[in-house]
């Protein structure tokens, strides 16, 4: 009966002790686990995240590098041009006027086509659509977003002679009016040739 008394009060101070002691228990336990989980986990984690550090570093720095390289080439784009006299710059602007010009764009290339003894048998322009303007601050707004149109031209001729292919070629390449020459079709058992033109203005 003593022992078995003995064997209660074990039982009773075990549990006594638990109840006195478990939140220092409880911490000690959540400590351990937090050391294991660092040093199972978290160098793996920290070693990892590191690396996507670097990765975005370097991305940025080579980002940061072409900027700089635009940059670069802006500045000096910019100094050539403040080096420009304005009497070149005012020819500069003929070669791209402010607006279509369809009546000069037909009398120029029916010149260059009577110098190089060809006759236009026909000609069509495909020019950007206008957009109507009906307020100054629209007006305003397109001075603003002034840009590089383009315009295609497609054009028959009637002529014969390699020679004079060659001199209408020349005559549109040293033009003051910049052309280019998408493609052309000659066919010298027809005595015609047929050409795809660009040329551009401002506006």
């Amino acid at each position: 009966m003593q022992i078995k008394n003995q064997q209660i009060t074990t039982k009773q101070k075990i549990t006594i002790f638990f109840n006195n002691y478990f939140k220092f228990i409880l911490i000690f336990c959540v400590f351990v686990i937090f050391l294991l989980s660092y040093f199972l986990f978290f160098p793996s984690l920290i070693k990892q995240y590191s690396k996507m550090n670097q990765q975005v570093f370097e991305e940025k720095k080579s980002e940061l590098a072409k900027q700089k390289d635009i940059l670069k080439e802006l500045t000096e784009l910019n100094n050539i041009y403040e080096k420009i006299s304005p009497s070149l710059k005012e020819k500069v602007l003929n070669l791209l006027p402010d607006e279509i010009g369809l009546a000069n764009l037909y009398y120029n290339l029916d010149q260059l086509a009577k110098q190089s003894k060809y006759e236009i048998d026909k000609i069509d322009v495909v020019a950007p659509k206008q957009k109507q303007t009906k307020t100054i601050e629209q007006l305003e707004e397109n001075e603003r977003t002034t840009v590089l149109k383009e315009v295609k031209i497609s054009i028959k001729l009637d002529g014969e002679g390699y020679l004079n292919l060659k001199e209408f070629i020349n005559l549109l390449e040293n033009n003051l009016r910049i052309f280019d020459i998408e493609n052309f079709n000659y066919n010298s058992e027809k005595s015609n040739i047929e050409l795809k033109l660009r040329t551009y203005y401002f506006n």
